[in-house]
């Protein structure tokens, strides 16, 4: 037995919309500079890069996260945390305060979606996939100039 309401995943065409507005928050992230965080680096890999199926299950995007600023600049991180707990208190739970603000930057990319599923892409992890689509219009990340 079968349910109209059963998803059967997500069309191309809904999936390259998803895709783009989610560039659109990495851009909205890179070009901010109260965020201690910023996305180096956007790739679509996974069963949307790999597949020509007209229907995927959900979008896979690495992402190379890294600190904006550096530790003579870390009154911004000081700065935008007290913003984020003022914003939302549950936030204060968390030890680190750089942890709540990686956090709530992947929470701000994936905007509550059911179909991406972001993984950190570091140093020595790769992606195992066939083929990955760069995400090139998530733009050059704002940083403070160095004031030494």
């Amino acid at each position: 037995m079968t349910s109209k309401t059963k998803d059967n995943g997500l069309t191309r065409k809904k999936a390259y919309e998803i895709i783009g507005k989610m560039e659109g928050r990495i851009r909205s992230i890179n070009y901010n500079g109260e965020w201690p965080y910023c996305i180096e680096r956007a790739v679509v890999f996974g069963s949307y890069a790999n597949s020509d199926k007209p229907r995927i299950s959900d979008i896979d995007v690495g992402l190379k996260v890294s600190d904006r600023y550096t530790e003579d600049q870390s009154y911004v991180v000081e700065c935008a945390y007290d913003d984020l707990v003022d914003e939302f208190p549950s936030y204060e739970q968390y030890p680190f305060p750089q942890y709540a603000l990686f956090r709530k930057t992947l929470i701000d990319i994936r905007a509550r979606s059911n179909y991406i599923s972001l993984h950190i892409i570091g140093e020595d992890s790769a992606i195992f996939s066939d083929k990955t689509i760069e995400l090139c219009s998530i733009g050059k990340p704002f940083r403070l100039p160095d004031l030494k």
